[in-house]
């Protein structure tokens, strides 16, 4: 069975993106023996997916560039990394806002670049400057003090990093660490991502699906995941919008901020692309 397989894979240490691309393939291949479609199979309600986009680190004109094009797609919610240059991030944030509007939600990935001595300033900088939440604000390694940082409840904590495994979030959990938690299914797959989602909303968790540099087979997978109804956040599933080209045969389109399920269901690849890149 999958259930066994995941298991299996599970007694291997790390690797994480290889396990979570052999157990999707096991539920597709699950999904097609059952006659049932893998939206089905995985239980994907939602017909529109509201999605967020990642802002790359880059100089401010051209992070200023990118964001009023993706704006113009539609999108609303921007993920802003911050922690490097904390008077940089601050000018950003600031011209971000006054560019794209009060309209548009941002939140922060520090990705454990602020202190347990900073991080309270921090985040209530954030707060101030109009952000909505702040990803993994404290290293990983800090537990005592993020779980004092979270329950000082200066602004929601997002975990990613913290959270690689169910084992992990069930000491996140435990510790009461965080607020959101960002499931990534390439990291995941879809066995061990469904059991953190049922864990997270049990607990009270808010989650979104998070990205990992995905082009449009990835993204169009874990968009079936993120169209499950316990899903409550919007997901970062627009990396996509950053490519020239990609390897389906229809390119995903967002649809004034969201992707269409039905669409992200009937994707395909196009191998012919796909042995052409390879001979070349």
């Amino acid at each position: 069975t999958v259930a066994t397989a995941a298991a299996r894979l599970d007694e291997i240490p790390n690797n994480h993106t290889a396990k979570g691309a052999l157990d999707m393939a096991l539920h597709d291949a699950l999904a097609q023996s059952r006659g049932e479609t893998l939206a089905a199979h995985l239980g994907a309600r939602r017909a529109l997916i509201p999605v967020s986009y990642i802002l790359g680190i880059a100089d401010l004109d051209t992070a200023l560039a990118e964001a009023s094009a993706v704006y113009a797609a539609g999108v609303r919610v921007f993920k802003v990394k911050v922690g490097r240059d904390w008077a940089a991030d601050a000018v950003r944030i600031a011209a971000l806002r006054t560019t794209l509007g009060d309209d548009v939600a941002l939140y922060a990935d520090a990705n454990e670049c602020f202190t347990p001595e900073d991080g309270a300033s921090r985040l209530a900088a954030l707060r101030e400057a109009g952000l909505r939440y702040c990803e993994e604000p404290l290293p990983v390694e800090e537990v005592h003090a993020r779980a004092a940082l979270r329950a000082a409840a200066v602004l929601p904590v997002i975990a990613d990093d913290s959270c690689f495994t169910v084992r992990d979030l069930r000491r996140e959990l435990a510790l009461d660490t965080f607020d959101i938690l960002n499931i990534k299914t390439a990291r995941t797959g879809y066995t061990a991502s469904t059991a953190m989602l049922d864990l997270a909303r049990a607990a009270g968790k808010g989650v979104m699906v998070g990205s990992q540099a995905s082009a449009g087979l990835g993204t169009v997978r874990a968009a079936l995941f993120a169209a499950k109804d316990d899903v409550d956040h919007p997901s970062e599933l627009s990396f996509f919008l950053k490519l020239r080209e990609d390897v389906l045969e229809e390119p995903l389109t967002l649809h004034d901020g969201f992707l269409a399920l039905e669409e992200a269901a009937r994707a395909r690849v196009d191998w012919t692309r796909v042995a052409r890149e390879l001979r070349d």
